[in-house]
C-alpha cells in the first residue's frame, strides 16, 4: 500500500511538472540583440583634479531577455568600451616640500556595466521591476604620453594612472509604455538604485623629475541615485526584430567614509540604440 502511494505521488509530481514545463514552453519568448550607448560620464572623483576632461564613451554589448507566463520578464545587459577606451586628461596642482607644483597627464578610461532585472507586467501600460547593477572602471595613463610636471623637489601626489572604481547593488522601479500603433511604442522607465563599492587612487612620489609608485589604497563608498530611460521602439514583424532608440540619464550621490577623499555626484547620460531579435 505504501509503495503504491509512493508511485501515485511521484506520478502526480511528474504530471504537475510536465504541465508546468509545457505551460512555460508555450508562453516563453526569448530575445537577443546588441545594445549600444554613446555616453558622457562625469565620475565622482573628478573634482579631486583640475580641468578634468573625458571624451564620450561608446559602450556596446549583448542584451538578452526571457518572458514567461506572459507577464514575467528576466533581462540582462552587459556593455563595455574596453576595446575602444576613451581619452581623458587632467591637471593636478598642490604644494610640496619645496613649494608649489603642477602635473598634467593624459589617460584612457575603460568601463564595464552590467544590469539584470526581473519585471512584472501589471497591464499593457505599467510594469514594475527589481534588479541588480554592477559597474567597474579603470583609468590607465596613456602609454604615448608622459607625465608633464613643474617642480624639482620631492612631494607626494595622486594621479589617474591606473585609478579604479567598483560598485554594485540593488534597484527597483516602474516602467510605463504607450503604444502608438501595433508596432511603434514609447517607453519611460525610472528606478531608485543603491550601490556600494570602493575606489583606488594610486599614490606616487615625484623626486628629481622621476616618478616613483607606492602601493595603492582602497577607499570605501556608497551611492544612492536614480536611473531613467526614455525610448521609442519600432517592431519589424517581417524579420522578428525591434529597433529601439532612446536616451538614458543616471545620477548617483556618493558618500565616502571620514578621512577619505570626498566624491562629487556621478553623472552618466547619453543616447542608446539597440536591435533585438525575437525567437
Amino acid at each position: 500500500m505504501k509503495k503504491k502511494f509512493q508511485v501515485i505521488f511521484m506520478a502526480g509530481i511528474f504530471l504537475l511538472m510536465s504541465a508546468f514545463t509545457q505551460k512555460f514552453a508555450e508562453t516563453a519568448e526569448f530575445k537577443a540583440g546588441i545594445y549600444s550607448y554613446y555616453a558622457w560620464w562625469k565620475p565622482g572623483f573628478r573634482d579631486y583634479y583640475e580641468e578634468y576632461k573625458t571624451d564620450p564613451l561608446l559602450m556596446i554589448g549583448p542584451v538578452l531577455s526571457l518572458t514567461f507566463f506572459d507577464d514575467f520578464t528576466l533581462s540582462a545587459v552587459a556593455i563595455t568600451n574596453g576595446l575602444l577606451p576613451s581619452d581623458a586628461s587632467f591637471k593636478y596642482s598642490s604644494t610640496g616640500s619645496s613649494g608649489p607644483y603642477s602635473i598634467n597627464a593624459e589617460s584612457q578610461i575603460a568601463r564595464l556595466d552590467f544590469d539584470f532585472a526581473l519585471s512584472y507586467r501589471i497591464n499593457t501600460i505599467f510594469k514594475i521591476f527589481i534588479g541588480y547593477k554592477y559597474m567597474a572602471s579603470s583609468e590607465d595613463k596613456d602609454d604615448n604620453e608622459d607625465f608633464k610636471f613643474k617642480g624639482l623637489y620631492t612631494t607626494k601626489f595622486n594621479t589617474i594612472d591606473k585609478n579604479e572604481i567598483y560598485a554594485d547593488g540593488p534597484g527597483c522601479g516602474i516602467s510605463i509604455s504607450y503604444p502608438f500603433t501595433d508596432n511603434i511604442a514609447a517607453t519611460v522607465s525610472t528606478s531608485i538604485v543603491y550601490m556600494k563599492g570602493w575606489y583606488r587612487m594610486n599614490e606616487y612620489y615625484l623626486s628629481s623629475n622621476q616618478v616613483y609608485k607606492k602601493d595603492p589604497t582602497n577607499h570605501n563608498y556608497y551611492s544612492i541615485g536614480n536611473n531613467t530611460t526614455l525610448s521609442l521602439s519600432l517592431n519589424i514583424p517581417q524579420i522578428d526584430t525591434a529597433i529601439v532608440l532612446g536616451g538614458r540619464f543616471q545620477v548617483l550621490k556618493n558618500y565616502t567614509e571620514a578621512g577619505d577623499p570626498q566624491m562629487s555626484n556621478d553623472y552618466y547620460y547619453g543616447i542608446t540604440l539597440s536591435a533585438v531579435y525575437s525567437f
